[in-house]
């Protein structure tokens, strides 16, 4: 699926219609290993449905899983449902025509244990959704020990503004980790309930979700970075800037 441009916004296998098979929507599941074993995740909140990769994967491979997915484009939608074999709307999943960053107001609050955001236009994130005040709303809606995955390209000008946002809108606690061969970030924004991962915790998580979900998880937890606040960046040396991502979790411990 292309929007206006030639970069993917989706794609699908017809021999493997529920794979992820792009490296970011892969890696945007990677919110899971943040969540301990005794809380799974039940209820998600996708902002940005596209093909719907990810809400077919979950569909399938979590069965008490319960999927909310929100687009604005009634074309995207209706292709989502008649070429890219979504869903259809029932107990466990619901498509919404809808303005995420307005439906998002009118959410109870601690209702989803993870929200995917990963809305485009034009190459670049909807500025409606790279807010603070945003970023805020959906705190509020995540429950305490939730997740915010955001799909974010790497060299886009604007990634820094949209980082150092969450960074205000979630105290700081926010990770990324790269996708390869795909040009994007994921960055995970963690609930205040959510203890801060180290290699200790995350470790037996990762083994657990990878072999559940044949997702490299333990890659992933090995390339987790911590992102700083721009005032943060700031004072590490310009040879390390390139890291942009920020500090490195090893050992249990972020290293500077």
């Amino acid at each position: 699926m292309h929007l206006g441009d030639d970069a993917i916004q989706s794609r699908m296998r017809l021999d493997r219609p529920d794979e992820l098979s792009l490296a970011y929507t892969r890696a945007m599941m990677g919110g899971l290993m943040f969540l301990p074993h005794a809380s799974p995740a039940r209820d998600f909140l996708m902002i940005g449905l596209g093909g719907g990769s990810l809400a077919k994967f979950i569909h399938r491979r979590l069965p008490r899983a319960r999927v909310t997915a929100v687009e604005i484009n009634a074309q995207v939608l209706i292709a989502a449902r008649t070429m890219f074999g979504v869903p259809k709307d029932g107990k466990r999943f619901l498509a919404v025509l809808g303005d995420g960053a307005k439906v998002v107001r009118t959410l109870a609050p601690a209702s989803y244990d993870i929200v995917l955001l990963d809305a485009y236009c034009g190459g670049r994130q909807v500025p409606a959704i790279t807010r603070r005040a945003f970023y805020e709303r959906v705190r509020g809606v995540l429950r305490p020990g939730g997740v915010l995955v955001v799909n974010c390209i790497a060299d886009q000008p604007e990634l820094r503004g949209y980082l150092d946002n969450l960074c205000r809108a979630f105290g700081g606690r926010v990770w990324a980790v790269p996708t390869p061969p795909d040009d994007n970030l994921v960055v995970f924004a963690l609930g205040e309930a959510l203890a801060e991962p180290t290699i200790e915790s995350l470790r037996p998580r990762a083994i657990r979700w990878q072999a559940r979900l044949s997702l490299p998880f333990r890659r992933w937890m090995r390339d987790l970075r911590a992102v700083p606040h721009s005032s943060e960046l700031r004072r590490i040396p310009p040879a390390r800037r390139a890291l942009a991502a920020g500090a490195e979790v090893r050992a249990g411990r972020r290293t500077r």
